[in-house]
């Protein structure tokens, strides 16, 4: 080793590299022995170039979800009001969340970030609420969403007739329409929760405004503004909804969804629920006990121990 550094260093001068003919020269006169040596730190310099660059390259990358995919899940109950203003079951809820979108809505960590707002501003006392519009916002059939639909909604829900399960959250509060891309809340007293009331969703005036509201067909085929629309809705021959499919909307205000395409069906009870996931009919579930949850846990963990014994 010392002799291959001592006859490449003598041909450095005054700190410039040597000539192509000097290394020539240089690498004339290596053994058999030098060679081998040669070629061994030539390839750990390689190799270890390599693994420096792909260590830089990491620390650049960041994580981008794919985008496409399907996923199914299974609930609980038959969807009967897909609407903000009547839902009420865990199967009306889980679809107004994925069909409709608010002003506000809660992402993921459960934060509430916006939606369809651009922008909001609170008044010093607390009880004003000025709400900005994003532009260009548009329901599933491409009509725009604007600050008239807000009020609609929200009207829908303060009509003592409709009894909407939702009504004391808006009993109170003054709603003011600036102009298409602007509204108004004032409160009687100020309370710090009333921003998660603005996750309500939006309806479009136009579809619901001409029949009433528990008898339009809509409740089945909703059309709001959110991640997903209904592409198709198949049922029993008694009426029951067996299924939906649901489309990513690519006009969503917070971007496309990642996922594709949903399908979600519906069980009467946890046990048909648990043996639709045992036999790999749906990919996941939700709304059951934490009893069964734990049993179903422990089940799993189970089966991924026999797995382990066999491989």
């Amino acid at each position: 080793m010392e002799n291959i550094w001592n006859r490449i260093s003598q041909f450095k001068v005054f700190g410039k590299l040597p000539k192509k003919q000097e290394v020539e020269l240089a690498l004339s006169f290596f053994s058999r022995k030098e060679w081998l040596v040669f070629y061994g730190l030539t390839l750990v310099l390689i190799l270890s170039t390599l693994a420096i660059l792909q260590s830089i390259n990491q620390s650049f990358m960041e994580s981008v979800p794919a985008e496409g995919g399907k996923i199914s899940e299974g609930i609980i109950g038959t969807p009967r009001f897909v609407n903000p203003v009547l839902a009420f079951s865990d199967a009306d809820r889980d679809l107004v969340s994925l069909v409709y979108s608010g002003l506000m809505r809660k992402n993921q960590n459960g934060e509430l970030i916006p939606d369809l707002a651009e922008k909001y501003e609170v008044s010093k006392d607390g009880l004003v609420y000025n709400f900005t519009l994003k532009d260009k916002t548009f329901f599933h059939d491409e009509t725009p969403l604007t600050a008239y639909d807000i009020l609609f909604t929200i009207n829908q829900i303060k009509d003592p007739i409709i009894k909407s399960p939702r009504k004391g959250n808006w009993d109170g509060v003054d709603v003011d329409v600036i102009d298409e891309k602007n509204i108004q809340f004032t409160l009687k007293q100020p309370y710090a929760s009333f921003l998660a009331n603005t996750t309500l969703g939006i309806m479009p005036e136009k579809l619901w405004s001409n029949s009433p509201m528990e008898l339009n067909e809509l409740n089945i085929n909703p059309i709001g503004s959110g991640p997903y629309f209904v592409s198709n809705v198949k049922k029993q021959s008694s009426g029951l909804i067996d299924s939906y499919e649901l489309k990513s909307f690519n006009k969503f205000a917070l971007g496309k969804p990642f996922i594709k395409k949903l399908t979600l069906y519906f069980y009467q009870n946890e046990e048909k629920l648990l043996t639709a996931l045992e036999n790999m009919e749906v990919d996941q579930i939700s709304s059951i006990t934490p009893l069964k949850a734990l049993a179903l846990k422990e089940k799993v963990l189970l089966t991924k121990m026999l797995l382990k014994q066999l491989t």
